[in-house]
C-alpha cells in the first residue's frame, strides 16, 4: 500500500489482482501524522476561539464536545465523552439543540481530525450563526488528543486507547511515494481509483481521469462484507 504525500496525505494504491484500486482519501493517513503543530486554518476563521490541548482538559468535564466527522471516524477513535454529529449531516443546528440549547453557558467544544481539518470550524461558524454561545474548536484534533489523553480516547472501542494501535510516522512513511509516481500507476491498465474522502477535503483533485466516488462508510462495508475474498491482495 503506498500513500501519496503530496496531496495531503490523502492517496493510498492498494493491488487488489488482477486489478489495481487506487483509494483516494485512506483515513489512516491521517493517523500517522495527527500530532501536528502547525495550525494552518486558524487565519482563515478568525471569530472561531480555539483551545489548546490544556485548555480542553481544564473544561472537558463540564463540557458538550461534539465530533464532526462521519460515523466510520467516529467508531474508529474519539474523544471519550463526545457526540457524533456528522457536519456532512447538513443538520447541525437540529441536532445540537438536541444537546444543549443556544444560551446556555456551557461550552460547546468542537473537533475533527487534526488541524488541517476544517470540518470543526465549519460547524462551529454555523453554530455561531445560530445564535450558540462559548463556542470552541480543539484544533489540534483527535489523534493529538490521544497521544497527550490516552485515558479520555477511545480507540477501536477500547478505552484508554492504546497509542501503540496507531500507524507510527516511521511506518507510514514506508508507504508513501510522490504525486507523479501516483499519475503514473493510475494509468496502468485496469486501474480503478476510487475517492473515499468526504466533500470537506476534497479542495484538492488529482488530475487523473475515471476517480470514482465510494464514501469511507461503504467501502469498509464491502471490505467487511469480504467483497475481494477471492482474489489476491498484494500490497505495493
Amino acid at each position: 500500500m503506498l500513500f501519496i504525500s503530496d496531496l495531503k496525505r490523502h492517496f493510498a494504491v492498494l493491488r487488489v489482482l488482477p486489478v489495481i484500486i487506487v483509494v483516494v482519501g485512506l483515513l489512516f493517513a491521517a493517523v500517522a501524522h495527527g500530532a501536528t503543530t502547525d495550525f494552518p486554518l486558524r487565519p482563515f476563521y478568525p471569530s472561531v476561539t480555539t483551545l489548546n490541548t490544556e485548555e480542553l482538559r481544564a473544561i472537558y468535564a463540564n463540557a458538550l464536545v461534539v465530533d464532526v466527522r462521519t460515523p466510520f471516524e467516529f467508531s474508529v477513535i474519539r474523544i471519550a465523552k463526545a457526540v457524533n454529529i456528522p457536519l456532512a449531516n447538513g443538520s447541525l443546528e437540529q441536532d445540537l439543540a438536541r444537546h444543549r440549547s443556544s444560551d446556555s453557558s456551557t461550552p460547546l467544544v468542537f473537533y475533527c481530525n487534526d488541524s488541517a481539518c476544517s470540518r470543526a470550524f465549519r460547524a462551529a461558524m454555523t453554530a455561531q450563526a445560530a445564535g450558540y454561545e462559548n463556542v470552541y474548536v480543539y484544533d489540534a484534533g483527535v489523534f493529538t488528543w490521544l497521544q497527550k489523553d490516552a485515558d479520555r480516547t477511545v480507540l477501536l472501542g477500547n478505552s484508554p486507547a492504546r497509542p501503540k494501535q496507531v500507524i507510527s510516522p516511521k511506518a507510514f512513511q514506508k508507504h508513501q511515494c510522490d504525486y507523479n509516481e501516483f499519475v503514473r500507476r493510475s494509468r496502468l491498465t485496469a486501474t480503478v481509483i476510487i475517492d473515499i474522502r468526504n466533500i470537506y477535503d476534497r479542495a484538492r483533485i488529482p488530475q487523473v481521469s475515471g476517480i470514482k466516488s465510494i464514501p469511507m462508510e461503504s467501502f469498509m462495508e464491502a471490505v467487511t462484507n469480504r467483497v475481494w475474498a477471492e482474489k489476491k491482495i498484494a500490497h505495493l
